[in-house]
């Protein structure tokens, strides 16, 4: 393996990580975009100015053309950013001599899926439980499993793949 496939492989999976985080944000920046300008919230967003919202609506179509361009050159040409950033530059040997059965990348692919599962869940899971044992009206334990940004069966999903 060169260093150059080396980091084409690094780059590609840290583009389609990139990807995934996109693609559940794109979304949210649509329907936010759509609630501040919907004459429904109108009162809701009585004291936000026109400049305000252009404002938001522009920071949003620009992050939504940041991921664009960084999942370009990440999955889709990652040879132009190598270059750009001379990535493939003063090695010592021009080949890498990976002794790693494909078990072992598999068991360390799955323990860094289960660390980052684990580590995204953790915050929301802690604000989930602290909102149960906060509310006075409770759904039962079940409760706690259950969120729109994480659950705690995420979490344990996470920590046995650890």
């Amino acid at each position: 393996m060169t260093p150059k496939s080396f980091f084409i492989i690094v780059l590609r999976i840290m583009g389609l990580i990139l990807l995934t985080k996109w693609l559940f944000a794109i979304p949210f920046l649509l329907t936010s975009i759509g609630q501040i300008f919907e004459s429904v919230n109108a009162a809701l967003f009585d004291n936000v100015s026109p400049s305000s919202k252009i404002l938001f609506s522009f920071s949003a179509l620009l992050t939504v053309l940041i991921y664009f361009f960084l999942v370009k050159y990440l999955v889709f040409k990652p040879d132009v950013t190598i270059d750009k950033l001379k990535l493939d530059k003063n090695f010592e040997e021009d080949k890498f001599d990976l002794k790693i059965h494909s078990s072992t990348v598999i068991r360390i692919a799955i323990i860094i899926l289960g660390g980052n599962m684990f580590i995204e869940n953790s915050v929301p899971f802690i604000r989930n439980l602290q909102s149960y044992f906060l509310s006075n009206r409770s759904s039962g334990i079940l409760s706690l499993f259950g969120g729109c940004n994480a659950s705690g069966l995420d979490i344990i999903e996470g920590a046995v793949m650890l």
